[in-house]
């Protein structure tokens, strides 16, 4: 089934994305100059083996306050040589025997 778009949809799009595009790169300048206790300050000096993130990679890691997200888990201790129940999903689990279960962390 193919949706049913407005002739100009499209067009649209493009300029929003471009809006979007060009508010990202005057948020990355900003938080350079003058860098804050948010995600994107934390992206843009985050460092591994003296490699940081490119502006292609910046822009694929940038979610805004009151964005929609969706999270995947699709191992989500699922290891029978650890579990004895793997088929079972469950938050409450211990992923390891030194780490909390991930509803320990997000209720924290």
């Amino acid at each position: 089934m193919t949706p049913d778009f407005a002739p100009d949809a499209f067009a649209r799009l493009l300029v929003r994305m471009s809006e979007f595009t060009d508010y990202l790169r005057a948020l990355f300048v900003e938080r350079r100059a003058s860098p804050a206790d948010d995600l994107v300050t934390a992206l843009l000096e985050a460092e591994e083996a003296g490699d940081s993130l490119s502006e292609p990679e910046l822009f694929s890691m940038v979610v805004l306050r009151g964005d929609s997200v969706i999270v995947l888990i699709n191992a989500a201790n699922h290891d029978s040589a650890r579990f004895a129940s793997p088929e079972d999903f469950s938050l409450d689990r211990p992923t390891t025997a030194t780490s909390p279960s991930v509803a320990a962390l997000t209720t924290a």
